[in-house]
């Protein structure tokens, strides 16, 4: 134990306990805002059999920013947020490394919070620290008060709430139309990147190379095409130079592929495979998630 005055001691405890607690709420409910991306990011990292984790890694973010903000058993809630912190950070340099993927996903739909490998590894450590330097000085000897279970229920349920409302098709795999006004192609951005004719209909596949919910995804996408659900196909390709030129030979000569950057692929979607429908000059309807059936996108 570091000798410090009681007073001063119990200062810095409660000031970086509330602070971590605070940063530990809002990485949560951002998270909730939209569980179905989060979901997604963990199957971008190649783990697509452990979407269940989703909601566990939200729920140990709330406990922790409850634990912490309420000074509950600090000590051992520090050493928890350590191992937790610890392990999230190797899952990340193993996908930053391995599997490309720079955003972490860890403020879920907030993309000005899009941070770089560097920042993120930065941010990690500086919480590691300040996690360890309050399991080092703290003690564990608060008992939780009935406000605090109020707390817990209260967070727990609201943040339970909101990620169950934003999972959409996460856990059935499925693709979702979220409620959709539809929109001229200048305004969803899409006039940038393809040229459409007022008489004829169009599917549009915004998807990546890597991203497994966009490859299991094809096999339907041909169907509309050979099914005529609408007079020209095309994909938008998340640009990616690690990408082999062999990867585009999934899709047939007849689908034209456009590459676009991680900037230019956000403003249009947040979320992979994203597929529009088009008919006079207007995006009618949108998918996210696994591409369906034809009769269910153009119904």
């Amino acid at each position: 134990m570091v000798n410090l005055p009681q007073s001063k001691k119990e200062h810095i405890v409660s000031t970086i306990s509330i602070l971590l607690g605070l940063f530990f709420l809002f990485s949560a409910f951002a998270k909730a805002l939209d569980m179905g991306q989060f979901v997604n990011v963990i199957a971008d990292y190649g783990f697509p059999k452990f979407k269940f984790m989703a909601p566990i890694v939200l729920g140990c973010e709330l406990f922790l920013a409850v634990s912490l903000i309420f000074n509950v058993k600090t000590k051992l809630t520090a050493g928890c947020g350590v191992v937790f912190i610890i392990a999230l950070t190797l899952i990340y340099i193993y996908g930053w490394l391995f599997k490309d993927i720079l955003d972490c996903g860890c403020f879920g739909k907030i993309k000005i919070l899009s941070s770089s490998p560097f920042v993120v590894l930065l941010r990690n450590f500086i919480l590691i620290v300040l996690l360890s330097v309050l399991f080092v000085i703290s003690d564990n000897n608060y008992d939780i008060s009935g406000y605090t279970l109020i707390a817990y229920f209260l967070v727990a349920g609201i943040g339970s709430f909101i990620g169950g409302y934003t999972c959409n098709y996460a856990f059935s795999g499925q693709g979702s139309e979220k409620p959709f006004k539809p929109q001229t192609i200048a305004e969803f951005g899409l006039d940038k990147y393809i040229q459409t004719s007022s008489d004829s209909t169009y599917i549009v596949f915004l998807f990546s190379y890597k991203c497994p919910h966009c490859i299991n995804s094809i096999g339907n996408l041909l169907l509309y095409e050979s099914s005529g659900s609408a007079d020209r196909i095309m994909g938008l390709a998340l640009e990616d130079t690690s990408i082999n030129a062999n990867a585009r030979e999934i899709f047939p000569s007849t689908i034209e592929i456009r590459n676009l950057s991680k900037e230019e692929m956000t403003k249009l979607t947040e979320e992979l495979p994203t597929t529009l429908y088009l008919r006079n000059d207007s995006v009618i309807s949108a998918n996210y998630g696994e591409l369906p059936s034809p009769y269910l996108l153009t119904k």
